[in-house]
């Protein structure tokens, strides 16, 4: 059995069950509803034409900070992938993790349309952590929407 993580105020850390799913950290009201969008995600003029055209700022944002090119990338809450495709394109090479099913399974197959190599995971962070070697990977989380199991932020 894997170990077990959850945020704990008390103990400041977190703790997962055994599946590797924080419970705590998601919404599963929110994984269905944007899992009901997967269908259209690629669509530019979709319910997702918004993420579309901020694509090329998110790229800029991150390419501003680091170098892509050859760099190991982890896009966590990649949904359909459309930024993991874009990290993917700028030459890193991207693991992209969700945990809406239907994300992963619309990533997968727009991957295999666009012939752009990513590794699309279902799997939260917690897991991955604790089952992956990986290298020290430049992880990007360009979604704003805040996690009920996040420690507040510290005081300034």
């Amino acid at each position: 059995m894997a170990p077990s993580f959850r945020w704990d105020e008390g103990m400041q850390g977190f703790r997962m069950n055994s599946a590797g799913i924080n419970n705590d950290n998601f919404s599963q009201a929110e994984l269905d509803k944007f899992g009901a969008l997967a269908n259209r995600w690629w669509d530019p003029q979709g319910p997702q034409k918004a993420l579309h055209a901020l694509n090329p700022a998110r790229l800029g944002y991150v390419a501003e900070r680091t170098t892509l090119r050859g760099a190991a990338v982890l896009d966590v809450g990649c949904g359909g992938g459309l930024l993991s495709e874009t990290l993917a394109g700028a030459g890193a090479s991207v693991t992209a993790i969700d945990l809406a099913p239907e994300l992963i399974k619309i990533a997968k197959l727009h991957r295999l349309e666009s012939k752009v190599e990513v590794d699309y995971r279902l799997s939260s962070v917690e897991a991955l952590a604790t089952t992956t070697r990986s290298p020290a990977w430049k992880c990007s989380s360009t979604c704003p929407i805040p996690h009920p199991s996040c420690p507040p932020a510290p005081a300034c």
